[in-house]
């Protein structure tokens, strides 16, 4: 009664419904632009735009940038979102003009535990990454680095 029920017909229509579905999330993945990020390279599901880059990843975003998205553009690393600043305008305003916005870095666990909330040039701009950056800056200039003489 089952084998009659399971068919080389309903095997096959499982199969495309199966394909149909995987194409339409692909094509949403592919085409839409995401809501929160500047348009730019969606990539493929998983791997993002690493397939594409090639040898020189620089020489590829920058050609992305000029012929395509504009100075300000987003780019898939594998399963994460990464917007790319390339001209020196929005670099200006993003890193100057706007600079608490964009203080933050993303944490890492294993940093973060091996460091004890000290940083390391990984730090979000703490008290204690502060306190060490004034503390190396006094020291270096009592050297005498940072003078014109």
């Amino acid at each position: 009664m089952f084998l009659e029920w399971v068919s080389s017909n309903t095997i096959m229509s499982g199969l495309i419904g199966l394909i149909t579905l995987i194409m339409i999330v692909y094509y949403y993945w592919w085409k839409l632009p995401h809501l929160r990020y500047p348009p730019g390279v969606r990539g493929i599901p998983i791997l993002g735009a690493l397939p594409f880059l090639g040898r020189f990843p620089g020489k590829v975003i920058k050609e992305w940038s000029l012929k395509k998205y504009g100075p300000v553009m987003s780019v898939r690393f594998g399963p994460n979102e990464s917007v790319v600043l390339n001209d020196f305008e929005s670099i200006h305003e993003a890193l100057v003009k706007h600079r608490s916005i964009f203080q933050g870095r993303p944490t890492l666990k294993l940093i973060e535990d091996y460091s004890h909330g000290y940083g390391y040039g990984f730090a979000d701009g703490h008290k204690k990454l502060l306190d060490v950056r004034n503390f190396t800056a006094k020291v270096l200039r009592g050297f005498g680095i940072g003078r014109r003489e």
